[in-house]
């Protein structure tokens, strides 16, 4: 009898943090150990002889139990991770040194944040090795440059056709005029009609803040790369001197190049002539009202005060760790 008291009392446990449907079912096992128990208590002397319709009728309670809560699989092994990643905790400092000619369908793949300058590299890094222009994740069997505003996840993690990454950071502060006013153009607005904001406060409080910075996870985005090795790009270094920037990354990923392609690829995609042409990337259009200004510390007459308070109080530990001021700083 004392088996069954055993085993009833994880029953009752149980019982407290299951749902209402599980419930229902535990009760009824608890009711099968109940009439058991009595037939025992109630037979006495006779336990013996009915051992084997007792030890059947357990083993149907356990099996049942076993059914309501299967054992969890056994840990499946995690594939080896991205060559272009470390393990933050790694005592590798750097990744593995690949070149684009290493890796069948090999990708240089671009980690920003919207409106951080992303299309612009994606057009620079394109146009420099001549390679196809990538959009979506699922392209793998293909070579090209690709861009994504995902932050680190396994959808990531494990694709060994990323030869080289790039960790493009920008100020966030001029990243929120550069969207808010992105959202306004004709272009957008045709494409996505739905996404109104009429003003950069509800546009800040309703839709940023409300949506993007919890779906990209602004607080860690880029520490999320940079600490796994990928190559941070400033996007106010790049725009200051963009040739010696790109050279820089280049080495970094050491990556041979095209001296002549590199610099006929920068006076391709020169932002005041893509703000009067817009830019072909590959299938897709990019229209002239993608490319806006391009400056860096608009943020200071474009951003209301309020706002600007706000942003810097609430992203200031983000913006002092990329060596952006603050403030009276």
């Amino acid at each position: 009898m004392s088996a069954f008291r055993a085993l009833r009392k994880p029953v009752q446990r149980l019982y407290s943090v299951a749902s209402e449907q599980e419930q229902l079912r535990l009760a009824e096992l608890g009711t099968q150990i109940g009439a058991v128990q009595e037939q025992i208590t109630r037979l006495g002397e006779n336990v013996g002889h009915l051992g084997p319709r007792i030890n059947d009728g357990n083993e149907s309670v356990l099996s049942k139990l076993g059914e309501l809560f299967p054992p969890p699989p056994p840990p499946s092994e995690e594939p080896p991770i991205s060559p272009i990643f470390v393990e933050p905790d790694s005592v590798n400092v750097f990744t593995d040194r690949r070149t684009l000619a290493d890796v069948p369908n090999g990708k240089i793949v671009i980690f920003g944040l919207q409106k951080a300058g992303n299309t612009w590299l994606h057009s620079l890094l394109a146009d420099t090795f001549d390679m196809p222009y990538l959009f979506y994740l699922n392209e793998v069997a293909t070579p090209g440059v690709l861009s994504t505003h995902l932050p680190f996840c396994n959808e990531i993690k494990f694709r060994h056709d990323f030869t080289h990454g790039v960790c493009l950071v920008r100020d966030l502060r001029d990243m929120i005029v550069s969207y808010f006013e992105y959202m306004q153009t004709a272009s957008y607005q045709s494409d996505i009609p739905y996404a109104k904001y009429a003003d950069i406060e509800t546009f800040y409080y309703d839709w940023f803040l409300s949506r993007l910075v919890p779906a990209h996870r602004f607080h860690t985005y880029w520490e999320e790369y940079a600490e796994r090795g990928v190559p941070v790009l400033r996007y106010e270094r790049l725009r200051q001197d963009t040739k010696a920037e790109l050279v820089r990354l280049f080495e970094r990923w050491s990556q041979p190049y095209d001296e002549a392609r590199l610099d006929k690829a920068i006076a391709a995609n020169e932002l005041q002539a893509l703000k009067k042409t817009g830019k072909q990337l590959g299938d897709v259009q990019i229209a002239t009202s993608h490319f806006r200004k391009g400056l860096s510390g608009s943020y200071k007459t474009e951003l209301p005060p309020a706002i600007l308070a706000d942003v810097e109080e609430r992203f200031g530990k983000v913006l002092k760790r990329w060596g952006y001021s603050i403030g009276k700083d």
